[in-house]
């Protein structure tokens, strides 16, 4: 799963986890990644775009990642792509 993400207040850290890569983080600042962690230096208020769609039961992994849906329905009604038999 792909996470864009734009810190709108706030400043902190994010590491990379597939590299150890650590950038700052403070507003108008964008990122997208898939495996990462952020550490914050205030309190922070990021907007994130979930696709697929989080659609409620969603559990982290052991990886720290959101498995797909097993009811593939559910991502596509969530995401407004369902399609009508």
């Amino acid at each position: 799963m792909i996470l864009p993400c734009l810190i709108i207040e706030g400043e902190g850290r994010l590491t990379d986890l597939a590299t150890g890569a650590v950038h700052r983080l403070e507003p108008d600042t964008m990122y997208v990644l898939d495996r990462h962690r952020i550490d914050a230096d205030t309190d922070m208020r990021i907007v994130c775009v979930f696709s697929p769609a989080l659609v409620g039961p969603e559990t982290h992994d052991e990886d720290g990642s959101y498995p797909a849906p097993e009811d593939e329905s559910l991502g596509r009604e969530a995401s407004g792509n369902a399609t009508k038999d």
